[in-house]
């Protein structure tokens, strides 16, 4: 087998070693404890300083025990992919003082705010499963604004690969093709 040939398998080999490696570690994100509910805050000050370090919004549940809408957004919210998707959100139940400083007028509601307590989102009325799924998607949007930038470029792994090819390419054949 020729130099030229030999090269080029290794080239091909490290190539594809370095795309699997790069796939596996975008998969690699495996969520080993599944919550059965959602833990809901009742300080919203704790709440606000956990948003912070966390750098999460909150999620503030209105409602009352005697309403029946509110009685099916409780039901809703033991939906698993709702739970998973609130741990996107620090969850907080909405208090009277709360209720006054958001202006809430009927229950049910859901207030999203970033960890200073500015409102960024709302959800009025009682949503089922599917439907609070797309109004939580929409609530992670405005305050993920710059990180979605960042995870939208799919791209970038495969331009890494190809920029690795090249550079072992250049490499051998610098280091092994005579002229």
């Amino acid at each position: 087998m020729g130099t030229k040939r030999k090269v080029f398998l290794i080239i091909i080999c490290f190539s594809v070693l370095l795309m699997l490696i790069m796939t596996l570690s975008q998969h690699a994100t495996v969520n080993v404890s599944a919550q059965s509910s959602i833990t809901w805050h009742t300080a919203s000050q704790e709440a606000m300083q956990i948003a912070t370090a966390q750098n999460k919004s909150v999620m503030i549940f209105f409602y009352s025990d005697n309403c029946p809408w509110c009685t099916k957004q409780k039901a809703t919210f033991s939906d698993v992919r709702v739970i998973e998707k609130s741990k996107n959100f620090v969850p907080l139940k909405g208090s009277g003082m709360l209720a006054e400083q958001y202006h809430i007028r009927g229950i049910p509601v859901i207030v999203f705010t970033n960890s200073q307590g500015s409102e960024i989102y709302r959800i009025t009325g009682y949503r089922d499963a599917d439907t609070l799924l797309k109004e939580l998607q929409r609530a992670i949007e405005p305050f993920n604004q710059p990180q979605a930038a960042q995870s939208q470029s799919p791209g970038f792994h495969m331009v890494t690969v190809m920029a690795a090819l090249f550079v072992c390419w250049h490499w051998c054949r610098r280091r092994h093709v005579k002229r």
